[in-house]
């Protein structure tokens, strides 16, 4: 399969990242550098991971990315949300990074974030 890092450099992909087909994939190094993270698109968000029963995003907004969480078996039902400043390719690794990191059944929020847009009231204590 063709990933949209095989047909577009890093510029270009924020450019077009709007026309991302559902189902290309995206790869970032990890935190650690050892890690590769796979981002995939699906209408309207980078799809990080399921971590049953919580399904991780990563949403563009107006002036930021943002990580989200729902239930996997209500989707459009965001439970909690937590914003990385700016929309360089930077912040979008570091969100990716986290997202992909965060387990919402030990912690209460993922590392690093600029704010809490949506609380999560299940933060740490879902089982």
């Amino acid at each position: 399969m063709t990933t949209l890092d095989d047909r577009l450099s890093r510029e270009q992909l924020f450019e077009l990242r709007h026309r991302a087909n559902e189902g290309d994939t995206l790869t970032v190094p990890g935190a650690n550098g050892d890690l590769i993270v796979t981002a995939t698109a699906v209408p309207g968000v980078w799809h990080i991971r399921d971590n049953d029963p919580i399904r991780v995003e990563l949403m563009e907004m107006l002036f930021n990315w943002r990580v989200t969480i729902a239930f996997i078996r209500h989707p459009m039902l965001i439970e909690g949300g937590w914003c990385y400043f700016g929309r360089g390719w930077d912040v979008f690794q570091r969100a990716v990074q986290a997202a992909h990191a965060f387990d919402p059944a030990a912690q209460a929020a993922p590392e690093g974030f600029d704010k809490e847009a949506l609380p999560w009231l299940g933060g740490g204590a879902f089982r």
